[in-house]
């Protein structure tokens, strides 16, 4: 098999097969450096998804926690005789609260668990 060679100047010549060789190996490098780039822009995505993920948990958490101790002050107050009587419309209140809360954060866990 025989090699051509490209003159750049009359002193220099390089063989054709360098070149080619040469070529293939910036656009291999360029390939590289956007995988790369794409590799770790992925990698950032995912740690803001695990961060927001992070972030509704603990709002879930919070919410959970403040209508628990919600729930339990106004037993509480009905147990000590504070109060004497705590219509059944205010605690299906109370639970719609708690349940709709709930159900606002687990659809926004559910969102962005999807992206």
């Amino acid at each position: 098999m025989t090699s051509s060679t490209t003159q750049v100047n009359p002193s220099v010549s390089i063989p054709v097969d360098t070149i080619v060789l040469s070529a293939s190996g910036v656009v291999f490098a360029i390939f590289i450096a956007i995988a790369a780039k794409l590799f770790n822009s992925l990698e950032s995505n995912i740690c803001d998804l695990r961060a927001e993920i992070s972030d509704a948990q603990k709002e879930s958490r919070a919410a959970h926690q403040s209508l628990l101790d919600k729930i339990d002050a106004l037993e509480k107050e009905f147990w000590s005789a504070r109060i004497t009587f705590v219509s059944k419309d205010e605690l299906d209140r109370i639970r719609s609260q708690f349940e709709m809360k709930s159900e606002v954060l687990h659809d926004r866990i559910s969102k962005i668990s999807s992206k």
